[in-house]
Order: structure tokens, then C-alpha cells, then sequence
């Protein structure tokens, strides 16, 4: 689920917020929920912020993702085949990035 707010501060300049939630989750391959004997993925929440500015028809932008650093883990799964059938696998997600993107608008 997303919460999200915009304040365009002038005919330029915008600041958008956002709260995300995920809830707990199964992990991938595990078909019947028991491979994993019952472990799932922690429900989390991130705080995202982004300014942009609009000169012409270009939009320049920084954004911060995380802004809290909170460690989570979005995708894990059960390896099904081979030596290593069972073994859990886990992919922890980025703490808090800073991303800068230029657009323009044709």
C-alpha cells in the first residue's frame, strides 16, 4: 500500500513524500508454505521524498528512496533443484539512495 503526498511549491518546483507498506510474504518456489518450515518475509515500510524542477521541457529531479535506511528484505526463495535443494536464498534490498534523473518532454 502507498500513501503519497505533492506540494507543488510554485509553477517549478514540486516536493512529492511517500510511505510504502508491504506486508509479510511467502517465499518464492516455497508452493505449499512448508519448504521454508514457516519462515516468511518481514512486513516493512519505506519513507521515499523527491523534489523536481520544470524549466521549459525539462524536469531535473533528485530523490531520496529509504530515507529512514531501513533494512528489509523484499525477495527470497527456496532452491528447489540440485545439491543444494532446500537451502533458503535471500535478497536484502537497498538502504537509503539518493537518485538524480533529467527529463525532457517532446
Amino acid at each position: 500500500a502507498w500513501i503519497r503526498m505533492a506540494w507543488r511549491i510554485d509553477a517549478a518546483q514540486a516536493l512529492n513524500a511517500g510511505l510504502r507498506f508491504v506486508g509479510e510474504q511467502v517465499l518464492d518456489n516455497d508452493w505449499t508454505n512448508v519448504a521454508a518450515n514457516g519462515r516468511r518475509l518481514a512486513a516493512y515500510q519505506t519513507v521515499d521524498l523527491r523534489y523536481s524542477y520544470r524549466m521549459g521541457n525539462s524536469e531535473f529531479a533528485l530523490a531520496i528512496d529509504n530515507l529512514l535506511n531501513h533494512a528489509f528484505t523484499s525477495y527470497a526463495g527456496v532452491v528447489t533443484a540440485g545439491g543444494n535443494a532446500g537451502r533458503l536464498f535471500f535478497y536484502p534490498d537497498a538502504l537509503r539512495t539518493l537518485r538524480a534523473s533529467v527529463g525532457v518532454r517532446f
